[in-house]
């Protein structure tokens, strides 16, 4: 079982990775952000984390008009310590912890099955 910590830093998402025989677990920190602004996307040996989440705020004191907006993104890619499997993969948001298991693929690859091909006269 391999464990890796991300140091949370000032702007920066916290992020764990840990890995078993049979699966890799990662948890990222991803707070005021929901399912619907989240977008996974996962490769054999990488995993893509992005989300956007537009903020507008406004004021108004008689004829003056006080107006803000922004913009949250998180954007984080993360090599795996192991090639995975993309189909057979679950992420889940609970109290603002991403969590995604992604089952390792077997060591020998997908078996392709050997046709016989008719002979040509």
């Amino acid at each position: 079982m391999t464990t890796m910590r991300f140091t949370p830093r000032q702007n920066l998402i916290w992020t764990r990775v840990r890995e078993t025989e049979t699966a890799v677990t990662i948890r990222v920190g991803v707070p005021g952000f929901s399912e619907n602004d989240l977008e996974v996307r996962i490769a054999p040996r990488r995993v893509c984390i992005t989300a956007q989440r537009p903020e507008a705020w406004e004021q108004q004191e008689g004829k003056t008009v006080y107006s803000e907006r922004r913009s949250r993104r998180i954007f984080r890619v993360l090599d795996l310590p192991s090639q995975i499997d993309p189909d057979l993969t679950a992420a889940t948001l609970n109290d603002g912890i991403l969590e995604i298991t992604l089952l390792k693929a077997d060591e020998m690859g997908k078996k392709v099955p050997v046709l016989a091909k008719a002979a040509r006269a």
